[in-house]
């Protein structure tokens, strides 16, 4: 499941807490969309917390990437 974008984070500081720890229905859903060729992007739980795959870098605004990732939908 893991891509470079999800490795560059230290998910033990967010709220989702590390990795071993997400809920297996996360990890299924982030698996499949990190491996996709389309562009995707994921907010999950309370906090919104914005995950996206590389075919949808060029859609951020260049201020956003790359600290979108893991971050809350509102800050993301």
């Amino acid at each position: 499941m893991a891509s470079r974008l999800v490795r560059a984070i230290d998910w033990v500081a967010t709220p989702l807490g590390p990795i071993a720890q997400w809920p297996a229905p996360l990890r299924t859903v982030l698996g499949t969309m990190l491996r996709s060729r389309n562009p995707m992007l994921l907010y999950w739980g309370p906090q919104l917390t914005h995950f996206f795959n590389t075919a949808f870098i060029p859609s951020l605004d260049t201020r956003q990437f790359p600290g979108a990732m893991g971050q809350p939908g509102e800050q993301a």
